[in-house]
């Protein structure tokens, strides 16, 4: 019992031997029923080089009196006699047989030639599954990186494997995509495909005319095809096989196999050297259909399509979120500057004493009839002469340039000083003067000369509304620089001269 566990974590065979083909070999097995079943492994890589197929046997039956067709053999059912079909028709370097434990065992290799073979036995702690030999790990311990497995009582091979027992290797195949292939003599090589349609041909660079490969070795070399199986009953063989060329189609091979049922889209493609040397060519698979070629240049198409106008949006929304914080940090900068222009204008009228004189300004809807907010450009269209006035003084911000809705409306007083209207609004507010020259306004002349900004070409006139130098200086884009005291008319002279201003008790 201690051995038994010692060779199963060891990963160690228990025996190992050799034996002549066309030979039986009896073996006597003395673990009694403390190993359930036990693996035999037969190395053929000698004797497969100058074989076509080689077939090794086990039973607990006395094999002298068989002789077995190795071309018929199919899966075994409920038999006596075990094999590695897969193996021997693929022509295997290793063959393999799990077999329930006997006390003895019949071992026989079937060969057209007298050859040895070598073996090892191994004795397993587990029961013999006749549907998942050696736990569906090929020929490698179940330990090893094989990723197939058991799966209700049938191996799940992984796509890179085949065979009953997931015991042969394959390689994928991209479309278009060649691939080198070095095939030693009769010896199978496997391949696998995914289908997207049927119109798909083998090529390759065979040369009919290489020195070193005889007359008839062109047409020796064969394929064979089947679509992936669950379990798998059948590989590609040769006695399902058709003779590989430059250019050979299998459109028609592939209708057979794929019926209205068939969901499965994997194919596997077997390569066969029925030579005594070894050949060397190149391979691949090409889709004889545009269709295949049209849709994933439209997928492309499609993903660059969506790729750019998901790109573009994305761009969009980060020059918009960009734009958006900037408006409104220059409109926050805006308003925290009127309020500190505010105060410092409110703090410089103090009087002699030292006490701050606070004056009551005009309410907001006054300031909205009389103070009304006209656009920047029409104003210094029609008074050319008001371009000399550049930037708000409360604010310190740009007339003529503004960039948010806010700062290109402004206001004009009526001593002809512009400002924004937001800034002039919250400055009438607090007091009753311009922010510019300090002329107090009064409600009652504010009244009387309304509106003293005409924006329309007629305008009205009368002979107590005569339009003073001043005005027509910024009207005509003239120098203004000229004494104040000429240019404006008598209601504008008592702004200026403080008559009428209202007066406030302290």
């Amino acid at each position: 019992m201690y051995l038994l566990i010692l060779f199963v974590i060891c990963n160690a065979f228990h025996h190992k031997g050799s034996l002549q083909t066309n030979t039986t070999l009896n073996l006597a097995l003395n673990f009694t029923d403390q190993a359930p079943s036990i693996i035999i492994k037969f190395f053929l890589p000698i004797a497969r080089q100058n074989q076509q197929i080689v077939g090794c046997f086990v039973s607990f039956e006395n094999l002298t009196l068989y002789t077995f067709e190795l071309d018929q053999l199919q899966l075994k059912v409920n038999s006596n006699i075990d094999y590695d079909v897969h193996s021997i028709q693929s022509n295997s370097d290793t063959q393999l047989v799990q077999y329930p434990y006997y006390s003895m065992i019949y071992l026989l290799c079937q060969s057209d030639q007298n050859i040895i073979i070598d073996y090892e036995l191994t004795y397993l702690e587990d029961y013999l599954n006749p549907f998942c030999i050696n736990n569906c790990k090929g020929y490698n311990d179940t330990r090893n990186g094989n990723s197939s497995y058991c799966l209700n009582n049938y191996c799940e091979c992984s796509l890179d494997k085949l065979g009953e027992f997931c015991q042969l290797d394959s390689s994928y195949l991209i479309n278009s995509n060649w691939v080198r292939v070095n095939l030693d003599s009769y010896q199978w090589k496997y391949f696998y495909y995914q289908i997207r349609n049927t119109n798909i041909e083998l090529q390759s660079n065979l040369d009919q005319s290489d020195q070193n490969i005889s007359k008839n070795s062109f047409i020796n070399k064969v394929y064979s095809l089947t679509l992936r199986q669950h379990p798998w009953i059948s590989i590609p063989n040769r006695k399902f096989s058709y003779f590989l060329t430059n250019c050979s189609s299998l459109s028609d091979t592939l209708q057979d196999l794929i019926s209205e049922e068939t969901t499965e889209t994997i194919l596997y493609i077997g390569l066969y050297n029925n030579n005594s040397i070894q050949v060397k060519f190149n391979l691949s698979v090409v889709t004889t259909s545009s269709d295949d070629d049209d849709e994933v240049q439209r997928n492309k198409l499609i993903l660059i399509i969506v790729g750019s106008v998901v790109g573009v949006l994305l761009l969009l929304s980060f020059f918009l979120s960009i734009f958006n914080n900037q408006r409104m940090n220059q409109n926050a900068q805006h308003e925290e500057n009127i309020e500190q222009n505010l105060e410092i204008q409110q703090i410089a009228f103090k009087s002699p004493s030292g006490i701050r004189q606070f004056y009551q300004g005009f309410t907001k809807q006054f300031i909205k009839d009389y103070f009304d907010p006209i656009n920047v450009q029409e104003v210094m269209k029609s008074y050319p002469g008001l371009s000399q006035f550049e930037d708000c003084v409360i604010c310190l911000e740009t007339l003529k340039n503004g960039i948010s809705l806010e700062m290109k409306l402004c206001s004009v007083t009526p001593c002809f000083h512009i400002f924004h209207f937001q800034c002039l609004s919250s400055w009438l507010q607090k007091q009753r003067n311009c922010p510019f020259c300090r002329n107090e306004f009064n409600r009652i002349q504010i009244q009387n000369i309304y509106p003293w900004v005409e924006l329309n070409k007629e305008k009205r006139k009368s002979e107590s509304e005569q339009e003073s130098q001043y005005l027509q200086r910024l009207k005509h884009n003239q120098n203004t620089d000229l004494s104040q005291d000429i240019q404006l008319n008598d209601s504008q002279q008592d702004f200026v001269h403080g008559k009428n201003r209202p007066t406030v008790e302290g």
